[in-house]
Parts: structure tokens; sequence; C-alpha cells
């Protein structure tokens, strides 16, 4: 009986991790531009994180066609 009550919850507990992980939620996308101040602060990231490498930065989400 306390073998059967053990597997039980533990199938319980699988099945709702299982659940619990089907769940993805998506960011949200401003529809609004960035303004000056934050696009100064950006490029600044950018270029900051770029100053020792030689090559591109890809920031697209998808490829130019």
């Amino acid at each position: 009986m306390r073998v059967t009550t053990t597997l039980a919850l533990a199938f319980i507990l699988v099945a709702f991790c299982a659940v619990a992980q089907e769940e993805s939620k998506k960011p949200k996308v401003s529809t609004n531009a960035l303004t000056d101040e934050q696009l100064a602060v950006y490029r600044a990231v950018l270029k900051d994180y770029m100053k020792d490498s030689r090559g591109k930065l890809n920031l697209r989400a998808r490829p130019i066609l």
C-alpha cells in the first residue's frame, strides 16, 4: 500500500511538472520607437560589448532577404 501511494504521488508530481513546462510566455514587443536617450544607451552598450571583437554582431531576428 505504501509503495502504491508513493508511486501515485511521484506520477502526479511528474505530470504536474510536465504541464507547467508547456506554458511559455512570449516577450512583450513595444510599438513605440526608442527615444534618443535610449538609443544612445543602446549604442554605448553595443560599442562597449564589441570593443574587443573584430567580427560583426548580428542583431536581426530574421535574415535580410
